[in-house]
């Protein structure tokens, strides 16, 4: 591995390890700001101004996605990853002008596109989200004090992407129309709508099912990889996700969770539309994908086979697939219950990779 390919992974290195003690002063409520590493308190406060900014972006969430990045950030994770690609840091004679459209569905929802432009040795440039544009920035203020040498390849851009030599974009079907017409005679990658789903066997135990929660409720249900369409077995008792969801009651804290369930709860009832009410989500029956959110969509299924169908159905606009048993299905990331908001580095989104993109521009 070239020389430069291990600073880079130590400047990020020391990034997730400021991330980690962010996250320790993000839920301890009384923690005082000046013990605090200059780069900690840096990400901590700009965490407390999204959190009042966005409502969705609570601090619970935002160290949520604090300690998931923190995760890769690992050196052994970096390492692993960086030795699949001989080449990368080979190309640092040439570096090319990468825009980054970044999503602001939920907190730091572009960094791993960040990391992969910048690893590979190129400009970045950020489009922001309105929803996200001060975490991004942070985080990019404590990578170039860590290393001053990327002062120059990190810039923002507040209105359109121009003179970019390839764009990577994120952002709804609606967008990315858009994006196809704007950037097609540029390389890039661009992302629509996804969702994600889990497959359940009905032998779950009650803390499967909690874990399964965390795959519905993280990010109150924002995220491409959050759950929002459950494939259960026709014996399965719907029930028993009431009693494992319990502890997820908490997201009715939030005003506009709250204001979402009670929209959808009065709009499926006026229409008619038979709902399960768990108090914290709502329980619709449709082999929809896609669901609002506060609904869940669940569909029962006669066998497994079956269930297979179900998941090529939708396999296009799937992001991942939660399920306990040990099942690869060819094109579709599985991945344990409660895990579906924790990839890893090279989990690329869409099943496309970044980094190989980058290196073949």
């Amino acid at each position: 591995m070239q020389e430069v390919i291990k600073k880079r992974i130590r400047v990020f290195t020391s990034l997730g390890d400021h991330m980690r003690q962010a996250v320790n002063a993000l839920r301890q409520t009384d923690q005082e700001t000046q013990g605090l590493p200059d780069h900690t308190r840096h990400l901590y406060q700009t965490a407390l101004r999204c959190a009042r900014q966005n409502p969705w972006f609570t601090h619970g969430e935002i160290a949520r996605a604090f300690m998931a990045i923190s995760e890769m950030l690992q050196a052994s994770v970096l390492h692993k990853w960086a030795s699949q690609y001989p080449s990368l840091g080979s190309g640092n004679g040439n570096p090319l002008r990468i825009a980054v459209i970044m999503a602001g569905n939920i907190p730091l929802a572009g960094f791993h596109d960040m990391l992969s432009v910048l690893m590979s040795g190129h400009h970045f440039t950020g489009k922001l989200s309105s929803q996200d544009d001060q975490l991004p920035v942070a985080v990019a203020d404590v990578l170039t004090a860590l290393d001053p040498s990327l002062e120059g390849r990190i810039e923002w851009s507040a209105q359109s992407v121009k003179k970019a030599d390839a764009v990577i974009a994120t952002g709804s079907d609606n967008s990315a129309r858009y994006f196809e017409y704007y950037f097609g005679d540029i390389p890039h990658i661009i992302r629509k709508n996804r969702n994600s789903a889990a497959l359940l066997s009905g032998n779950e135990s009650t803390q499967d099912l909690e874990r399964l929660g965390m795959d519905i409720f993280s990010y109150f249900g924002m995220g491409c990889r959050n759950v929002s369409l459950l494939l259960v077995p026709e014996s399965f008792n719907l029930n028993r996700l009431g009693i494992a969801w319990k502890p997820f009651r908490k997201v009715l804290q939030n005003e506009k969770y709250m204001h979402n369930i009670q929209y959808h709860k009065a709009f499926l009832s006026v229409n008619a539309t038979p709902f399960i009410d768990m108090e914290c989500i709502l329980l619709q029956k449709s082999p929809e994908l896609a669901s609002p959110v506060s609904v869940l969509h669940y569909w029962y299924y006669k066998n497994f086979p079956e269930a297979v169908q179900l998941i090529r159905k939708c396999q296009e606009r799937l992001q991942c697939v939660a399920c306990e048993q040990d099942i690869n299905l060819d094109g579709v990331d599985m991945v344990a219950l409660g895990k579906t908001q924790q990839p890893t580095l090279w989990d690329y989104a869409d099943r496309v990779d970044t980094i190989q993109f980058l290196l073949n521009i």
